[in-house]
């Protein structure tokens, strides 16, 4: 096994633990850093919420678990979310708190759920900003295409299983 030698400290500042790691370049003489996430890869937990039409007024959760790999700018992710009360909040229904904000452009994440006032055979998260928000679609028996799904659908026992990726900025 070769042994690493020469190496010279980097100041604190120079390299933020959560980002960066320092490497020697031994033909240079110098040290670098380079992103973490391009070496090895990040992984984490977040708190995914929902919100109806922008807001989240009276929901509250019995689980809330999200979980994250990210490596470079490509982001996998899985998300639980059970509801104990949907809120007085109206509108179109979206997940929000996502850990990483979504380049532009537009992708889908597929999931399940169960507890709902509508019988749902398919469930779909889609975006088109920058946010780290998605928008919620599902698909019924007599559906022609995808709805939009709105607090309409959920009820105070609703529970939501998605998982997808996503390319960060």
């Amino acid at each position: 096994m070769a042994a690493i030698t020469d190496l010279t400290t980097l100041a604190a500042a120079d390299v933020v633990d959560a980002d960066w790691l320092p490497i020697h370049d031994l033909s240079a003489g110098t040290d670098k850093k380079i992103a973490r996430s391009s070496v090895v890869g990040l992984t984490g937990t977040f708190t995914p919420a929902i919100l109806f039409g922008g807001a989240s007024t009276g929901i509250t959760y019995t689980t809330q678990a999200g979980y994250y790999s990210r490596i470079n700018n490509r982001v996998w992710f899985s998300v639980q979310i059970v509801l104990s009360n949907k809120g007085s909040a109206t509108g179109a229904a979206s997940i929000t708190n996502l850990p990483f904000a979504l380049s532009a452009g537009a992708v889908a994440y597929f999931g399940i759920w169960s507890g709902t006032t509508t019988s749902i055979l398919g469930l779909m998260g889609f975006h088109t900003s920058t946010t780290a928000a998605f928008s919620l679609y599902h698909l019924t028996a007599a559906s022609t295409g995808w709805t939009t799904t709105t607090d309409a659908v959920f009820a105070n026992n609703t529970s939501i299983y998605m998982s997808g990726h996503y390319i960060t900025s």
